[in-house]
């Protein structure tokens, strides 16, 4: 069992390897506390294109726990997501770096500066937890047409 898991991992990365290859790249990290308490980071890359169905393509690439969240674990995890996804990655492809407002995420982004120099950083924040919840729920009750 563990050595088709291990097949099938490689094979998926194999799949982005080749579909990221001399693409341009947006990258996000989000960072979350599973049920146990544990800090784990998912770091998502996609495409950036003008073909819209290119642009829709996105990948979770990495997911790491991290000791505590700040930015430099946030950093670390970020560069392990780019040599993992492609070790031989033309840095000055990343060109966007999503993540939410807290002041770790913004240091880290700042930190990445250095080795990725293209890269725009987008920091937002959530609204309130109240908001959110109102907006769940009227969203219910309405009909989404695509």
């Amino acid at each position: 069992m563990r050595r088709i898991v291990g097949e099938i991992h490689n094979e998926t990365l194999e799949t982005i390897r080749m579909k990221i290859k001399n693409k341009y790249l947006g990258i996000s990290i989000d960072e979350t506390t599973d049920s146990f308490g544990r800090y784990i980071a998912n770091v998502v890359c996609g495409l950036l294109d003008t073909d819209p169905e290119e642009a829709k393509k996105h990948f979770l690439v990495h997911v790491a726990e991290l000791e505590k969240p700040d930015h430099a674990a946030i950093a670390r995890c970020f560069d392990d997501a780019i040599k993992l996804s492609d070790p031989k990655f033309d840095k000055t492809r990343i060109l966007l770096f999503l993540a939410d407002a807290a002041p770790y995420m913004v240091k880290a982004a700042t930190a990445l500066k250095i080795f990725y120099p293209k890269a725009f950083n987008i920091s937002h924040s959530w609204p309130p937890r109240s908001m959110r919840k109102d907006s769940r729920e009227q969203s219910k009750s309405r009909p989404i047409n695509l």
